[in-house]
């Protein structure tokens, strides 16, 4: 099992327990169908199960761990499925939320969108390519987009799904460093569109950027059957 900090803050030691063990899934440290042991995790972080057993059952609840009585705690499972699933769900939810960012666009909100796109096409200069920068940014760029459409709603389940992405996009390392420009130039449509306050472009640039990521994941998977 990988090691983990112990947790030595004042933080709500659920919620701290919470926040690393679910990093640990988002990034793969813990690997699909991985079972995880509140004992041997206890004993690592430093607190006692009753934290690790609060932890496990929010991540339970957000479909990143499975509980199954009488015997145990496993990492949920990376399916073909729910990655489709779950791109469906973002094409739709992130075009709509693209689209109200664009009909309600603020110059501070672009200045710190365009910042934070111009960051991440400075790292495809770089070689090797960075992948953890890339998709932390990658994340953030997104993440403001569903910010500036206003919709809380929105925005929490947008972050949720991108979460779950994010483990696909780990378990696929070399799909980010054939895309890298791709994504770029998709992303900086979204910009100009929301820039340009067009909302059905934006909404469409979007749910296209969407739609390549998956198409391309897709064939990633199917030549790693080969």
């Amino acid at each position: 099992m990988s090691k983990l900090p112990r947790i030595k803050t004042k933080e709500s030691l659920a919620e701290k327990t919470y926040r690393i063990l679910k990093q640990a899934i988002l990034e793969l440290d813990f690997k699909p169908n991985q079972p995880l042991l509140e004992e041997e995790l206890a004993e690592q972080l430093g607190v006692s199960r009753t934290p690790i057993r609060a932890a496990l059952s929010k991540l339970a609840f957000e479909n990143l761990v499975k509980i199954i009585p009488g015997k145990g705690t496993y990492v949920a499972d990376l399916s073909y499925k729910d990655m489709i699933d779950t791109f469906n769900v973002r094409e739709v939810m992130e075009g709509l939320a693209a689209k109200l960012a664009a009909e309600s666009v603020k110059q501070g909100e672009l200045r710190k969108l365009e910042s934070v796109l111009n960051s991440q096409k400075q790292l495809t200069e770089q070689d090797p390519l960075d992948i953890r920068k890339f998709t932390a940014l990658d994340n953030e760029f997104h993440y403001l987009i569903s910010e500036m459409s206003g919709n809380e709603i929105l925005k929490e389940q947008i972050l949720r799904l991108k979460e779950k992405f994010n483990r696909y996009v780990v378990s696929h390392k070399t799909l980010l460093i054939e895309r890298e420009k791709p994504v770029i130039e998709e992303h900086y449509r979204v910009l100009n569109a929301i820039k340009n306050k067009d909302a059905n472009e934006a909404e469409q640039a979007m749910r296209k950027h969407i739609i390549y990521i998956k198409q391309a994941l897709e064939e990633n998977m199917n030549l790693e059957k080969k």
